[in-house]
């Protein structure tokens, strides 16, 4: 079975007037509109305001945190004042307010040094397992001290 190369991305968008245009036309259509959202607020919430969208006479606003969505509640008014008179052609009435979290990166123990318990803290847990009169607790510590104890005698 024959597959064509794919055509690289950099080149589709650099054709003029294809049918990507509109997604561009819009893409700048909403950056205009976050310029003028970042202006309508306190230059502290400015950066906080990541993206925003239309959808008929509403606008959603996209900020980094739930703690930055409550503050920007307090500036809905001012926002839809400020771009009812900058863009009347909107006519945005009401204001809703999403957070995006950004992903995080994985934590991982690279290059950090776990310590393992020593033969005496092992001992204490095995002692321990011994007199506790629950059953499940007795037999999860049990375990426990016989898992430390095989790997503790692995390591050295």
């Amino acid at each position: 079975m024959f597959f064509p190369k794919p055509t690289p991305i950099s080149k589709i968008l650099s054709k003029p007037g294809e049918i990507h245009s509109p997604i561009i036309e819009h893409l700048k259509e909403q950056n205009r509109l976050l310029v003028n959202v970042r202006k309508a607020v306190p230059s502290f919430l400015r950066e906080h305001c990541l993206s925003c969208i239309t959808n008929g006479n509403n606008l959603t606003l996209f900020t980094d945190s739930p703690a930055w969505a409550h503050q920007l509640r307090f500036h809905c008014s001012l926002i839809t004042d400020e771009l009812n008179r900058l863009l009347p052609s909107n006519h945005i009435t009401k204001v809703k307010l999403r957070v995006v979290i950004p992903p995080t990166k994985p934590v991982t123990n690279k290059g950090q040094h776990l310590q393992f318990p020593s033969t005496e803290t092992i001992d204490t847990i095995r002692n321990s397992a011994n007199s506790i009169s629950n059953i499940e607790l007795k037999n999860a510590l049990a375990r426990l001290a016989r898992t430390l104890k095989a790997k503790h005698s692995n390591r050295f």
